[in-house]
C-alpha cells in the first residue's frame, strides 16, 4: 500500500504514525512507522511506499537501539539532576 507524503504528514501529525528523525541519506529521504510498519520513500518516488524487508529490519532495530539509549538517559538526568 502506498502513501501520499500528505497523507503521511497527517498522520504523522495526528499520532498516528511515527517519523523517523535521524538522517537515512540520499536513497531515503524520509520513513514513518505506522503499527509496526515501516514505510519509505526512495529516492525516485514521491510516495511512501512499505520498506524492504532488509531496511524495515534495520529500522526497527535502530529505532529499539535509540529508544533504549533515551531512556537511560532520562533516567540519568532524573538521578543525577
Amino acid at each position: 500500500m502506498n502513501i501520499s507524503r500528505d497523507q503521511m504528514t497527517k498522520h504523522i501529525h495526528t499520532g498516528h504514525a511515527q517519523p523517523w528523525t535521524q538522517p537515512l541519506g540520499a536513497m531515503v529521504p524520509t520513513a514513518a512507522r505506522i503499527d509496526h510498519t515501516w514505510y519509505v520513500v526512495l529516492d525516485d518516488t514521491d510516495h511512501y511506499q512499505p520498506a524492504p524487508p532488509a531496511l524495515a529490519a534495520v529500522l526497527t532495530q535502530a529505532h529499539t537501539l535509540l529508544a533504549a539509549a533515551d531512556e537511560q538517559l532520562a533516567l540519568a538526568n532524573t538521578q543525577h539532576p
